[in-house]
């Protein structure tokens, strides 16, 4: 311990001699004064300490003590060098005794210190777990979904559970992961890229349902009730840009009511400086969830449903001089006749008519807009609980937006291989929907890895071209899920490949699945998976819409290809599956004889560059 001179307990008077006898008696009492009283306060110190920690806060944690500072109980003194002490050699011996006691109890304080720091960290530690408490922030205002988390590197990942089995921090890397895609900036930006008459309706739809006179509003409901048959998530959405465009020419706020198997609210809401599509609540008071939509005591127009007119333009212009025969009417109901992607991509192309300019992109197969992304981003963004799992998934197994690809596998996808191994055409459609029909094993399994052997295939080649070269697998089957985690994938050269898996508990619903009814975060998954393939760089998707939807909403249109085609066989890459072409507009696109062109229109080519930065 380091000396110091000693201070004495008295004072020198002025001018006054400081005797050089033995004092003692106030020597003892100064030891006792300076000495004990500490020692008594350290054993209190160290009692404590061992108390149980029963309760622990971050406050607490980022406020530990920290090393005892000696100065506050040093117990050597300075005395001066004129001040000399004779025979008090006893009390020296003593007085370092003391100090010798004194180094103990600081070493033992220190080892209780240390078994308080273990307790301390293993405690943080659960409190790290609760990321979407201390480690996630919602930053609002112009990117009011970007959120920040600590970045952490993993060699395997189960998504709901959060099962890590390399867990390490990288702190000092500057580019942690963000979900950048949406909030008010996003709006802004999108709402730009699209053309001027769809600017003008948003901004005339957002008068209506933010100004005083909401109950004079006449809507136009897009609705997905009890019974009707809907289809999936991308099914019900990829018809939403000719929605938009019956709401603009009927002068009515498109809003979207669902009630199978709950609201578009469980999932999405509107953005700062978006539209509201949410309905008014009077509306719900007036359906019969008993009946379908077209059973309702509310005017209703099916749309897409004259085989005779397969552009559809014809019977659109029919549907809008309906509406405007009964515009008194408050609630006017409509949807899809059924999802078939052929009406589904006849009503799109009328939608691109009245939004491009001269030249306008082909649609196709499952294919959505060119625009569907800025569209998506003006409309929703997702519910905080979506948007932190999205975050916490990118963050654990360390993907960065527009720096992977994404190979999804739609493995219960009712296909007439599958029908014929499941027994029938319906057993494969409850397959599909609900899952379980037939075990993942046999023919069965032997069929889905030839489909995932060339899936693989073709999202190497689109990952090599586009320096996008981590892969990450999405898939609607668990076990295949666990088959590819566990096994990973041999490719056609014989390579092997590990991809990154996107992992759930429980099997992944289908909106159009299970009659029982289901709690809404049961369903999370699919967002997140739509969501997470959405920020990939590259898609090679599956049948069926949902990867193509991805696609859409992240603006990959421009970097995907289908690795199978309607009928379930599989297609190796490069096959031009998701290339575009430019088609001419013609006057028989557009309703109501307008002629192509015109002032605020897309100009085709121009749109690939939207989004080209996320």
């Amino acid at each position: 311990m380091k000396s110091r001179r000693i201070q004495p307990s008295f004072h020198q008077r002025p001018g006054k001699r400081v005797s050089n006898r033995p004092t003692g008696l106030m020597f003892k009492f100064a030891i006792i004064c300076i000495c004990v009283i500490p020692c008594i306060t350290l054993f209190n110190m160290i009692v404590l300490s061992n108390h149980e920690i029963t309760d622990i806060s971050r406050t607490e944690i980022e406020s530990m003590p920290t090393p005892i500072d000696r100065s506050k109980i040093d117990l050597s003194m300075d005395v001066g060098e004129d001040v000399n002490f004779n025979g008090v050699d006893d009390d020296i011996v003593q007085l370092e005794m003391l100090s010798k006691k004194e180094e103990e109890l600081e070493k033992k304080l220190t080892r209780i210190r240390k078994k308080k720091e273990s307790k301390l960290y293993n405690r943080s530690k659960l409190l790290e777990s609760a990321l979407e408490k201390l480690q996630i922030k919602v930053m609002k205002g112009d990117k009011s979904l970007r959120i920040k988390v600590d970045k952490v590197k993993v060699d395997k990942v189960k998504v709901d559970d959060v099962e890590v089995d390399n867990d390490k921090s990288d702190s000092s890397n500057k580019n942690d992961p963000y979900l950048t895609m949406f909030g008010a900036e996003r709006v802004q930006e999108s709402l730009s890229n699209l053309p001027k008459w769809l600017q003008e309706y948003v901004a005339w739809h957002r008068e209506q349902t933010t100004g005083p006179n909401k109950d004079s509003i006449k809507y136009l409901v897009v609705t997905c009730l009890d019974i009707d048959i809907c289809g999936g998530l991308s099914d019900r959405l990829r018809v939403l840009p000719f929605y938009l465009l019956m709401g603009s020419m009927s002068n009515r706020v498109l809003c979207i009511h669902w009630s199978k198997p709950f609201g578009l609210e469980a999932f999405f809401k509107t953005p700062n400086g978006g539209i509201q599509w949410q309905c008014p609540s009077d509306l719900v008071d007036k359906l019969d969830l008993s009946k379908d939509s077209f059973d309702q005591n509310l005017p209703y127009k099916q749309l897409g449903w004259v085989k005779k007119d397969p552009s559809f333009v014809n019977t659109t212009e029919t549907i809008l001089h309906e509406i405007k025969r009964i515009d008194h009417e408050r609630f006017i109901l409509t949807r899809i006749c059924n999802t078939a992607s052929s009406r589904i991509n006849s009503l799109n192309k009328i939608f691109q008519a009245h939004s491009y300019k001269d030249k306008m992109p082909s649609i196709g197969g499952w294919s959505h807009i060119e625009l569907m992304g800025d569209i998506f981003r003006v409309m929703f963004e997702p519910v905080e609980e979506i948007a932190r799992r999205v975050n916490t998934t990118m963050t654990k197994l360390g993907l960065e937006e527009n720096k992977y690809t994404t190979v999804h596998i739609r493995a219960r996808y009712p296909t007439v291989q599958v029908a014929s191994m499941v027994g029938g055409a319906k057993d494969a459609e409850q397959h599909d929907k609900n899952g379980g029909a037939v075990k993942y094993e046999g023919t069965y399994k032997t069929h889905i890895g030839l489909i995932m052997k060339n899936a693989f295939e073709c999202g190497r080649q689109l990952s090599q071209r586009n320096k996008a070269e981590v892969i990450v697998m999405s898939t609607d089957s668990n076990d295949v899920a666990d088959d590819v985690f566990s096994n990973g994938i041999e490719l056609k050269d014989g390579s092997s490949l590990k991809p990154i898996v996107l992992q759930h508990t429980g099997e992944v619903l289908h909106l159009e699945g299970t009659k029982k009814k289901k709690k809404h975060e049961e369903y999370y998954s699919i967002i997140e998976d739509l969501l997470v393939m959405s920020g990939s760089k590259c898609i090679a998707h599956d049948n069926g819409s949902f990867g193509a939807f991805a696609a859409a909403i992240g603006g990959r249109n421009r970097c995907r290809t289908e690795h199978r085609i309607w009928t379930g066989q599989t297609e190796s890459c490069p096959n031009g599956r998701g290339d575009r072409t430019g088609v001419n507009i013609l006057e028989s696109d557009l309703l109501f004889n307008q002629i192509p062109g015109g002032e605020g229109k897309v100009e085709y080519g121009k749109d690939l560059k939207v989004n080209e930065d996320y």
